[in-house]
């Protein structure tokens, strides 16, 4: 079994610790649910995608894990789906958001690489 989304829940909270770029957006739904709102360069109002982590506290030890993922043409990816009360988890769809999720990471590392190196040279 995966340890979650470990590189994007790495990469946001270096990224919260400087400032968050404008174009992404951290909204807390409750206790254990994260929502990452990706907006586009041209407008911050313009939502690229939503992508939706379930954080998970085991002995000490946080877990992110990405539930569903919306896209701006109407795309989507739901890993978990409410039955009888119960929260069943779809692992194949679940470990394709952890991989659309650390894809992502590393464009978001990659980008905050090219602004460190920029702002060392100017």
């Amino acid at each position: 079994m995966s340890n979650g989304a470990v590189n994007l829940k790495k990469i946001i909270k270096k990224l919260e610790s400087r400032s968050l770029p404008a174009s992404l957006k951290l909204t807390a739904n409750s206790s254990n649910l994260l929502l990452i709102e990706k907006c586009t360069n041209d407008s911050k109002e313009k939502t690229e995608f939503i992508l939706t982590i379930r954080i998970e506290n085991f002995g000490g030890h946080e877990t992110w894990w990405p539930i569903e993922y919306l896209g701006q043409n109407g795309e989507s990816a739901k890993s978990e789906s409410q039955i009888n009360g119960r929260t069943l988890v779809n692992l194949n769809k679940q470990n394709d958001l952890i991989i659309l999720a650390e894809t992502w990471a590393k464009a978001l590392e990659a980008q905050l690489v090219t602004q460190t190196v920029g702002n060392v040279l100017l």
